[in-house]
């Protein structure tokens, strides 16, 4: 990953999701070639933006161990590679973060990166995240026992808040009092694919509660099923 992507996202926080078969096989994938019909065949396209994003340039070294794509547009910046091995491993930001450079919302009078952190936003991205690793299982980059982490870093001093136009939360929570969320699992194949809405629910209530949210499981999958409805996928 490039040193300024990860720089930039260093500086005002994000996501960091390891998506990888348990046991390590060097070339697990035949060919790059083959890894990018994985990817573009496991992609999660429930919103305006896919997961992982593709974007329109492919960073294909000589070495043909790895590809990926990196993205600063927008409020969008993020970065992903994939390699032969199996191992997904991506970096992005909360869109909330980066205002100062959206095309069409501008950041606002009294906007700060850092300070936020969007509640159903934040939701919906974990329920792709983990939606992709059950895709990912299948594929020949996948195995029978799986290993998925989801982490954010840049929590501390952040306040979670609704951001659902029909869903009302009282208040914001917070502020996060660590700096740091981390979420992994080592599981069955069977059990990802089985679980992988349970699983970002729990993930998610996980990270709500280093704001200080109890946040009602039910709550958190009828929203997650707004998500999931709108393309069929439950």
């Amino acid at each position: 990953m490039t040193d300024e992507v990860v720089a930039r996202l260093a500086e005002r926080g994000y996501w960091r999701v390891e998506i990888r078969p348990r046991a390590f096989a060097a070339q697990r994938v035949h060919s790059t070639r083959d890894l990018q019909r994985i990817i573009e065949k496991c992609r999660v396209e429930l919103r305006g933006w896919d997961f992982p994003h593709f974007g329109n340039d492919w960073d294909l070294p000589e070495s043909q161990q790895w590809l990926g794509v990196e993205t600063n547009w927008s409020s969008h910046v993020e970065i992903w590679r994939a390699y032969v091995s199996g191992q997904f491993i991506f970096r992005g930001g909360v869109w909330t973060d980066w205002l100062d450079q959206h095309h069409f919302r501008g950041k606002g009078r009294d906007w700060q990166p850092k300070t936020g952190m969007p509640l159903v936003s934040s939701l919906w991205s974990i329920s792709e995240f983990w939606e992709f690793a059950a895709r990912y299982s299948q594929s020949d980059a996948g195995d029978d026992h799986m290993y998925v982490s989801v982490e954010f870093h840049g929590l501390k001093g952040r306040n979670l808040f609704g951001d659902h136009p029909r869903r009302h939360w009282s208040f914001d929570f917070g502020p996060a009092r660590m700096d740091d969320f981390v979420f992994s699992r080592s599981l069955m194949r069977e059990d990802l694919i089985a679980s992988a809405g349970a699983l970002a629910v729990e993930c998610a209530t996980d990270l709500f509660g280093v704001f200080g949210y109890e946040a009602s499981p039910d709550v958190l999958s009828s929203i997650q099923a707004e998500l999931l409805h709108a393309k069929g996928r439950a």
